[in-house]
């Protein structure tokens, strides 16, 4: 009988061994896993960190290219806000805008009714357009006037336009006291040296350009018989002589002394 009793308790005993191994196994685990996922939180967070950090890196090297990006910005906004005119009384002239050819007109004349000028006959005002797109206006009876008629596809006109533009860069100047400009005219797309916007402005020529219109009404007027073509003008607004053909730098300049005695 108490054999019986000590193997019951020894066998009691080893069931409570048993269950406590146990416990202890569900409990090492437990806590085995709770590392695991602390572990891995952790891992977790660090490569959070390292991708902030990256990022970090990245948006700091980036900063150049964005204040570049943000001073382009500005600079359109600048432009846009000078571009515009904050008071809408008012509006700005659109900018000059370079032609080949414009509309003529004569004071005091209608466009189907012009007269063809000889010398001795009074010149009417005229009014029109620069090859720079400006207005043009000359008023007769003001200044001696030398008008040269210039055709782009003239070899005389490109070499009258090219020596007398040397001359000047030269350190030569004509006399003061004569109202000097020229006349681009018989325009043609198809012919040679056109336009005649870029040749006059290659070769620098520094006086007033006065286009004619598509019917070369200034050549008409003024009887053209050759470019180049030379009108001079007195004081009184009064046709004094009508001549083509080249002229040198110097006898322009004797003319120039010859329109202001006269």
């Amino acid at each position: 009988m108490h054999g019986k009793i000590n193997s019951y308790c020894n066998a009691h005993r080893h069931d409570e061994q048993q269950t406590i191994d146990n416990h202890s196994l569900i409990h090492k685990k437990r806590v085995f896993g709770d590392f695991l996922n602390k572990f891995h939180l952790w891992q977790r967070r660090l490569r959070r960190a390292n991708e902030l950090r990256l990022t970090a890196y990245l948006f700091l090297r980036s900063r150049p290219l964005l204040a570049i990006a943000g001073l382009l910005a500005a600079l359109l906004l600048l432009a846009a806000a000078c571009g515009s005119d904050n008071d809408n009384t008012t509006s700005q002239a659109p900018a000059p805008q370079v032609v080949e050819s414009a509309p003529i007109a004569f004071e005091g004349y209608q466009a189907d009714d012009l007269p063809v000028l000889l010398e001795g006959q009074k010149i009417p005002s005229i009014t029109g357009t620069t090859i720079n797109g400006s207005p043009f206006e000359w008023v007769s009876g003001t200044t001696p006037t030398v008008m040269v008629f210039l055709a782009h596809w003239c070899p005389a006109c490109r070499n009258e336009v090219a020596e007398l533009t040397r001359w000047l860069d030269d350190g030569n100047s004509l006399p003061e006291g004569v109202d000097f400009f020229s006349v681009s005219t018989l325009v043609h797309p198809d012919r040679d040296n056109y336009p005649p916007s870029q040749w006059l402005k290659d070769e620098k020529w520094p006086f007033d350009v006065l286009v004619d219109d598509p019917e070369n009404t200034l050549s008409s007027v003024f009887g053209l018989t050759g470019t180049p073509f030379w009108v001079i003008i007195d004081g009184n607004g009064f046709l004094s002589i009508r001549s083509s053909g080249q002229l040198r730098p110097e006898n322009l300049h004797q003319l120039f002394q010859k329109v202001l005695a006269s």
